[in-house]
C-alpha cells in the first residue's frame, strides 16, 4: 500500500523519538494502532497578551520547563510562540482525560523540538504515569498558528508491536 503521506508533523514512541526527516509513517509501522485520546487546544492572542500583562515571569516559570523557556522567542514570534506550546501541552492532558489536574502539573508535560523543528511529547511525573496506565506508546502532535491564535492537536495511540 504505500506511505501514507503526511500523517504527522511528529511523532514520538515512548521515550524514542522517530528521528526521519519526511516525518511520514508507513503503514506497516501503524498497523493495529488504538487511538488512546484526542486532545484539541486553541489559544488566543490576545487572551494569552493579557496574561502575560498581568504576570509574565510567573506564568513562564509555572507553565514551562527548562528546556521550553530556553525555546523562546524574542521579538514579533514570541506571543505566537507562547499560545502555541501552552495549546500543546493543553491538548496533550486533554488526551490523558485529566487536564492539568489529578496530580499533573504543567512541568509533567514538555513540547520539544527534532532537529528538524517538529514537535514531539516528553511525559514526567503524574503526566508519564497515567500515559502508562492508558497503555499509551506514542503521540502525534501538531501545532498551527493563525493570524488571531494558536491551535495544537494531540493524539496519544498504543501501537501493538507483535505483528512486526
Amino acid at each position: 500500500m504505500g506511505e501514507v503521506p503526511n500523517l504527522v508533523s511528529g511523532c514520538a514512541y515512548g521515550s524514542q523519538r522517530r528521528r526521519s526527516t519526511s516525518y511520514r509513517l508507513a503503514l506497516r509501522d501503524v498497523c493495529d494502532m488504538r487511538i488512546i485520546g484526542l486532545g484539541l487546544d486553541l489559544v488566543e492572542y490576545e487572551s494569552m497578551r493579557s496574561l502575560l500583562n498581568h504576570a509574565e515571569s510567573d506564568f513562564i516559570a509555572e507553565c514551562f520547563t527548562d528546556a521550553e523557556r530556553a525555546r523562546i522567542p524574542d521579538g514579533v514570534h514570541r506571543l505566537a510562540h507562547l499560545a502555541g506550546q501552552f495549546a500543546a501541552k493543553e491538548a496533550v492532558t486533554k488526551a490523558l482525560g485529566t487536564g492539568f489536574s489529578d496530580g499533573v502539573a504543567f512541568g509533567d508535560v514538555e513540547i520539544g523540538r527534532t532537529e528538524e523543528g517538529a514537535p514531539f511529547v516528553q511525559l514526567r511525573g503524574e503526566a508519564a504515569a497515567r500515559a502508562t496506565a492508558l497503555g499509551v506508546d506514542a503521540w502525534f502532535v501538531s501545532i498551527s498558528h493563525g493570524e488571531n491564535a494558536a491551535i495544537a492537536s494531540t493524539i496519544a495511540v498504543a501501537l501493538d508491536d507483535s505483528t512486526g
